[in-house]
């Protein structure tokens, strides 16, 4: 992800360095096989002019035609705009204006992974700006304070809404960092969390309604089905990782091929690379098939949320939570961050863990996130929309929200 500042906005765009990397090997294999073009072995002679026009072909339609993912705060426009170019597809664009957000949440990261807890010497935070009824857009995880310093700071100057630190008195590094800020305008201190002041607008605001665009045709489907509902989707991952990982691996079996084995035979070292070249072929062919038939399906029982995906119409993974277990305190956040795509549907044990991560000492929150190592299913819901636009996912949150809600 790349930020950018200018002097009304803050630009959050999909990083466009792996596609220029691409082409850059591309046309350096390319230079390669014409300067050695007669001296290179002749069952290969055309590989590394055939390889590099390929990549240097990958990378130039990723950047003209590609998935691209653009965040902008506005501050002339007064809205969070984010524009989402499909694959192949027209630029759509989704517009959420400021009287939407009631405020900006810093907060230690509580996202549940394994192996990694807090110290107490190094801090990552989350930022997500928040609208009325406590339903986050997370914009990303940050560990580099001078980094996370300068969005604050241009974040503070660019909205119209607070930004709040939030953390615990005794997190001497959240402190450290936060005291840049004691005298800052349009920055606030809370030791408390979830920030309930914010559950309802007042009666004077009128806020502005949504404004997006759906991609035609649309990927997701709401279905009315008596007292359970079901949203089902597309998955579409990313068609520029999938083709260069394809492009590298057959281009490696093919040099194995007609290149080490006739120069070095058959030996140890030549049996394990081309078996793990043969293997990444297998899983390569997996990931396609899964990125052109698999669905996510997710069904709103009476009595459960059922979340899983399939592949020619057989479940791939499901996960089953209790409605109880869900609620309409703070249960979905949603990452619009250009890296990141996901729904985060949080159980009341996660709604637990993250007011611990902020109320008690970091020895206390390891304890908790330790036990949330075992069992990570039982704190939250991590939904796969990376197929989906933003309105298509406002489409899919506000079927969730209902369902917890018990409108009809």
């Amino acid at each position: 992800m790349e930020t950018i500042y200018t002097d009304h906005q803050i630009i959050f765009i999909s990083s466009l360095v792996p596609a220029y990397a691409v082409i850059g090997v591309g046309f350096f294999c390319v230079f390669i096989g014409l300067i050695f073009f007669r001296k290179v072995y002749k069952k290969i002679r055309f590989f590394w002019l055939i390889f590099g026009l390929a990549l240097m072909t990958l990378g130039v339609l990723d950047l003209k035609v590609g998935k691209i993912k653009k965040l902008t705060i506005d501050k002339e426009k007064e809205a969070l705009i984010v524009s989402e170019r499909k694959y192949f597809g027209k630029e759509v664009i989704t517009s959420i204006p400021f009287d939407n957000f009631s405020h900006i949440e810093v907060m230690r990261d509580w996202t549940i992974r394994q192996g990694n807890l807090f110290s107490r010497n190094e801090l990552t935070l989350n930022i997500s700006l928040v609208r009325w009824g406590l339903k986050p857009i997370e914009l990303g995880i940050y560990s580099e304070k001078a980094v996370l310093k300068q969005l604050i700071n241009k974040l503070r100057t660019t909205v119209s809404f607070p930004v709040y630190l939030v953390q615990n008195p005794e997190d001497k590094s959240y402190a450290n960092f936060s005291r840049q800020f004691l005298n800052a305008d349009n920055v606030e201190l809370s030791y408390n969390y979830p920030l309930a002041e914010f559950m309802m607008p007042p009666d004077t605001l009128q806020i502005t309604e949504i404004s997006y665009d759906l991609p035609r045709p649309i990927n997701i489907s709401i279905i009315k089905q008596g007292s359970d509902d079901m949203a089902v989707w597309n998955n579409t991952y990313n068609v520029f990782w999938i083709a260069l990982v394809g492009i590298m691996t057959f281009g490696g079996l093919y040099l194995l091929q007609n290149w080490v084995l006739p120069k070095r035979g058959f030996g140890v070292a030549f049996a394990l690379f081309y078996a793990s070249g043969i293997i990444t072929g297998v899983v390569w062919i997996g990931f396609v098939l899964s990125a052109t038939f698999s669905k996510t399906q997710i069904e709103f029982r009476e009595s459960n949320i059922s979340y899983s995906t399939r592949l020619f119409g057989i479940k791939a993974f499901e996960q089953i939570t209790a409605k109880a277990e869900v609620n309409d305190i703070l249960p979905i956040i949603n990452s619009v961050n250009p890296q990141d795509a996901q729904l985060t549907v949080v159980s009341v044990t996660g709604l637990t863990l993250m007011v611990q991560n902020i109320a008690e000492p970091i020895d206390a929150v390891n304890v908790a996130f330790k036990k949330a190592q075992e069992s990570p299913m039982d704190y939250r819901i991590l939904i796969d929309v990376e197929s989906l636009t933003m309105g298509e996912r406002l489409l899919l949150e506000k079927e969730m929200r209902r369902y917890m809600t018990g409108e009809k």
